[in-house]
């Protein structure tokens, strides 16, 4: 998916909103606050980012 959004050429900010429409569920509030899906959901693209990067 990360690598999706890179050849679209979206921004960290368009990334993550996509990652969250296409991965947060409300229901998931209860277990995991929207705030630590989001921290969660940034340092995995980050890391996505760089792994692809060094390829």
């Amino acid at each position: 998916m990360v690598r999706e959004m890179k050849k679209e050429g979206l921004d960290a900010d368009q990334m993550l909103e996509r990652y969250r429409d296409r991965y947060w569920d409300p229901i998931m509030e209860q277990e995991q606050p929207i705030e630590a899906f989001l921290i969660n959901a940034k340092n995995i693209i980050k890391a996505a980012l760089r792994a692809l990067d060094e390829k």
